[in-house]
């Protein structure tokens, strides 16, 4: 076990090399330059009476009403803009609709609500993809069926003036084919929604679009340098991306420059001639730049470190357009041009001297040194001060957390936002004694910006000082946080629409403190590659013991799901994480959902291990987690002490693997001999090489109990030892249950 130690935390965490401006280069925003969007008033719209003005019998035309919920809807001259909106007077469940059909693409739902001074519940937009709500779906359905999918948007309540509502979602490939869609379209409603509203709630809706993202004709992906634009002198030197056109047409010319960005030299450049294959699709590639000659000297090797260096990529139309002196020679260029992605050069072994960074195997690295990353969400402690004993608070045996043996990595106490750089500078020198660093909060929340936070001030991490300094974070502590905390939580299940705002705010912290990490947990849904760019670290948060359990149990694979997700969102270039379930849904509200066993909580951890995961959080040890396990929250009943002495295993056991979980992945040597078990093979080497034992992480996919016998080629182990259940395989064969996880051992 490579744990830190309190001493190695301590050395890394405040020391002066920590600084900023010596770890990283100022001032210097690595990484995607600028978000690819392109005007909305260039995106076409989809709803064909936006504005309610063309009536008929009293009611906007187009816009068809949820059987029920007729009396609910009216067309009236309150209105946004124009003279008409359409009205709602509060029927429960009163939906009305129109009715398009969508490409796959990148889209946004807006419009505007106001809403009358009396009544409860809420009014809302919504895009809705399930058919069976509004017509009769046929057994045998062979077109436009219709999937289990929909997008809700941001609630406005009763005595609301005019709210600008917006909501971005995403149309995949998969969806279209899932739903049997009809010439590569997904049949769509757009609904507004006043599903929850109370009988004397009046809400009126206008200018509602749905309109489609113009497409950029590329999408392009750096793989590699996979942290803030980085290129570190000891690690590998090829700068790596991924391309997709997404132009049809017979064939293309990709142009890919590398030039320096002050002086706008280009050093490096390559023509790509791209082809669709002949079965269809995109000719995606990935394309390297920084390539050796064939002396072996790659172009940025005269480079100086700290100087910025633009990545550029560019499709050239190779038909008959006439000749021009563009980038395109005697092509064309089809625009507009996907932003650059900055990138520079640092000195070998400067990681070392970095509170955080990645390395060229997607591992997180603190102080050089990597790690599986475990954490803790916590919320609440109440009031803190300078004076906060937090040794007795989080880690006492008779302390209001009781983390004491809990291997943790990183804490994160979103309730901590907007406490002062002191009190936060006390915490994380208490968390370094016990080999953990803290990430600050300022984070957006479903459909609410990180600006909505204590307006106009906003988080303290996003309070600007005189002449424009954030000294929150980057005075000298103990007035600021920035020379020891690891990172900072920008995200918590926010939806897309605000991820401008999130892009915006990582650019000003990779500036403020150069060498810490953002974080955020995502919903798993089709958007999760649009944020691949806006935070250093993504993560999903798939809990799957919500609402009353089915008959066959919960679906604890969304764990899974949700990770592979987030994995090939950031196509396996990114380290990401995922955060477990370690709490009930709030009973009170009908869910019916209970606490995971302790069983249910080592699965769920190694499917994300599996997954490709390279960190693991926890929610929570706080209000609405532990803290709810009993009848007040200063209570340690049994069952929350029992709780945590669940939490506290699974996370010793995790930890007890972190030398094969940082491993590099092995394939070919093994195999469970049932598709039906997903595994993850790792080799663990000596320092002169030597295998020192082989571990096979595997868990069953289904619900069907199956029997697995794993075979192997090339090596010939005596037994296999089932880690952590004390059980020895001799025959290499073993039973999984339901969605059940083991560990394998075979050491030489």
């Amino acid at each position: 076990m490579y744990r830190f130690t309190a001493l190695l935390w301590i050395a890394l965490l405040f020391s002066p090399i920590m600084a900023a401006a010596q770890s990283a280069p100022p001032n210097l925003v690595g990484g995607l330059t600028a978000l690819a969007t392109t005007p909305e008033a260039t995106w076409p719209n989809f709803t064909t009476n936006a504005g309610f003005e063309q009536l008929a019998g009293g009611r906007p035309v187009d816009w068809l009403l949820l059987a029920g919920s007729e009396a609910a809807w009216s067309a009236d001259t309150v209105a946004h803009s124009g003279t008409y909106s359409m009205r709602m007077t509060g029927v429960a469940g009163a939906e009305a609709y129109e009715v398009m059909y969508l490409e796959p693409g990148q889209y946004k739902m807006s419009g505007w609500i106001k809403t009358g001074p009396r009544g409860s519940g809420t009014a809302r937009l919504m895009l809705d993809f399930r058919r069976s709500r509004y017509e009769t779906v046929p057994s045998d359905c062979q077109q436009d069926c219709g999937i289990n999918l929909w997008y809700t948007s941001h609630e406005v309540p009763a005595g609301q003036d005019w709210t600008k509502i917006e909501m971005a979602f995403t149309v995949t490939d998969a969806d279209v084919a899932a739903s049997k869609g009809v010439n590569g379209r997904i049949k769509a409603w757009a609904v507004l929604d006043g599903f929850w509203a109370s009988a004397r709630l009046t809400a009126w809706y206008d200018e509602v679009q749905v309109r489609q993202q113009t497409k950029f004709p590329l999408d392009v992906f750096m793989r590699y340098p996979n942290y803030r634009g980085i290129l570190f002198g000891d690690q590998a030197q090829g700068l790596r991306f991924h391309v997709v056109p997404r132009l049809t047409g017979s064939r293309y010319r990709l142009v890919a420059t590398l030039r320096q960005e002050s002086s706008g030299t280009v050093i490096e450049r390559q023509e790509i001639t791209l082809t669709p294959p002949a079965a269809g699709g995109a000719p995606d590639r990935d394309v390297e730049l920084n390539v050796a000659d064939a002396s072996g000297v790659r172009p940025l090797a005269a480079a100086a470190d700290h100087v910025a260096h633009l990545a550029e990529f560019l499709l050239c139309d190779d038909g008959t357009a006439a000749a021009s002196a563009g980038p395109c020679g005697s092509g064309t260029e089809l625009g507009p041009r996907h932003p650059t992605y900055r990138v520079y050069k640092m000195p070998a072994g400067s990681r070392d001297s970095m509170k955080v960074s990645f390395d060229d195997k997607n591992r997180v690295l603190f102080g050089g040194v990597p790690r599986f990353v475990l954490g803790v969400y916590d919320a609440g402690l109440g009031a803190v001060g300078t004076s906060t004993d937090w040794e007795q608070l989080l880690w006492s045996p008779t302390g209001a957390r009781r983390m004491q043996d809990l291997p943790i990595d990183l804490y994160l106490n979103y309730h901590l936002g907007d406490t002062g750089a002191e009190v936060i500078n006390s915490l994380m020198d208490n968390l370094a004694n016990h080999g953990a660093g803290y990430l600050q909060t300022g984070n957006c929340v479903l459909s609410s910006p990180a600006s909505d936070h204590n307006p106009p001030a906003g988080f303290n991490i996003d309070q600007p000082g005189t002449n424009g300094s954030y000294p929150y974070i980057t005075a000298d502590p103990p007035g600021g946080i920035g020379a020891k905390v690891a990172g900072y939580y920008t995200a918590d299940e926010c939806s897309p629409e605000l991820i401008p705002g999130v892009f915006a705010q990582y650019q000003r912290l990779i500036v403020l403190d150069g060498d810490s990490m953002t974080f955020g947990a995502l919903f798993g849904t089709p958007d999760l590659p649009l944020w691949r760019d806006s935070l250093d670290v993504m993560s999903t948060d798939p809990y799957p013991l919500y609402g009353a359990e089915p008959s066959g149990g919960y679906d604890h694979n969304k764990v899974a799901q949700w990770t592979r997700m987030t994995r090939e969102a950031v196509q396996d270039s990114r380290p990401f994480f995922t955060v477990l379930q370690f709490f009930k849904f709030d009973a009170s509200r009908s869910s019916l959902g209970r606490w995971p066993t302790k069983t249910e909580m080592r699965n769920h951890a190694y499917m994300a291990i599996v997954e490709g995961a390279r960190g693991l959080f926890w929610w929570s040890l706080g209000e609405n987690g532990l803290t709810s396990a009993c009848k007040t929250p200063s209570m340690w009943c049994a069952e929350r002490t029992a709780h945590m002495q669940d939490l506290r295993g699974v996370m010793a056991e995790i930890s007890q693997l972190e030398q094969p979980l940082l491993s590099d992945d092995v394939t070919g040597w093994g195999s469970p001999g049932d598709a039906r078990i997903a595994t993850k093979f790792k080799r663990v080497r000596n320092v002169d090489g030597n295998v020192v034992a082989d571990y096979i992480f595997a868990y069953n996919t289904t619900k069907d109990a199956v029997t697995a016998t794993f075979t192997f080629t090339g090596i010939t182990p005596a037994s296999m030892t089932v880690y952590g259940e004390n059980r020895t395989l001799p025959t290499f064969s073993d039973n999984f249950g339901p969605e059940q996880a083991h560990v394998y051992v075979i050491r030489y």
